[in-house]
């Protein structure tokens, strides 16, 4: 299976949150497939920016090390469009 995360998924299992279902938990613990859309990078990146998000480390950090961790795949931005 492959598994797609929202902003929020990322952010609550990041941060600990209690927020986040066991079921979430328990997906993100798997071992299917799991991405993280660029969209949400940024999205995280513009809050952190603007200072409505805070880690406990700098974000580049915790991104770095919740991607090791959990192996998410990041899921890049495409278009077909010519823009």
């Amino acid at each position: 299976m492959k598994y797609l995360f929202d902003t929020h998924v990322f952010i609550w299992y990041a941060l600990g949150d209690e927020r986040l279902s066991p079921r979430a938990k328990d997906l993100i613990d798997s071992r299917h497939d799991r991405f993280i859309s660029m969209a949400s990078i940024w999205e995280i990146a513009i809050k952190v920016n603007i200072g409505h998000l805070e880690f406990k480390e700098p974000f580049e950090k915790v991104l770095t090390d919740q991607f090791r961790i959990n192996d998410y795949k990041l899921l890049n931005i495409k278009t077909a469009a010519p823009f």
